[in-house]
């Protein structure tokens, strides 16, 4: 998976480079937006990535990257994506990578829902969702400017396959808000998003 600067420092992390005090690990960079162009598959893409501690004192701590991509000059990107990695800070000091057993969002101020993974996926190290459903429109033409992520860990499989969402909620987790109010979070969503007052390009309006 690749990051950018936003979290070099989680991928890198060690107790020498990264410490605040002898018993703290020090917060990390906040939300990093970035993208690029693929000229030869005519696609833009564009990832916003995040580091979020679980449990400082065990050096426990997610990798996230979000990822949109669309055909240059198109309304609607076509692929939009979350990678998750579960690490933890290299010592003998510290604990172990959690595993990801499920994943919980609100979009707005609506219910709680959880991700629905299908029969392969089982508690692990890693994890990806599709976020096209979550990044759907709320009403016609409304789409949400908060998302709310809540990442479970540790838990059993049946557990995690019941997704009972009031027991996923009281488990262990640690959550991550994608937000408008976070400037770098707003970036990724408005180039995710539809593209505002879009026309078609010249070939096409032909």
């Amino acid at each position: 998976m690749k990051f950018r600067t936003g979290a070099i420092c989680a991928v890198a992390l060690s107790l020498a480079a990264c410490s605040a005090t002898d018993d703290a690990l020090q917060e990390f960079p906040g939300p990093e937006f970035w993208q690029e162009t693929d000229d030869f598959a005519g696609m833009d893409s564009v990832y916003l990535d995040v580091s979020i501690w679980i449990d400082r004192e065990k050096g426990q701590y997610l990798d996230l990257q979000f990822q949109c991509r669309r055909h240059e000059g198109a309304m609607y990107s076509i692929e939009q994506n979350l990678f998750i990695a579960s690490r933890v800070v290299e010592g003998d000091e510290y604990g172990r990578a959690v595993d990801i057993g499920a994943v919980l969002y609100k979009r707005d101020q609506g219910s709680p829902s959880a991700y629905d993974f299908g029969y392969q996926h089982i508690p692990s190290e890693h994890a990806s969702l599709d976020l096209s459903h979550i990044l759907s429109p709320i009403d016609e033409g409304k789409y949400p400017e908060s998302i709310q992520i809540r990442f479970v860990y540790d838990i059993g499989y049946l557990r995690a396959r019941r997704a009972d969402i009031p027991d996923l909620s009281r488990a262990d987790s640690v959550d991550f808000v994608l937000s408008t109010d976070n400037p770098e979070a707003a970036k990724f969503l408005k180039e995710c998003y539809p593209v505002e007052n879009w026309t078609p390009p010249a070939s096409e309006a032909e």
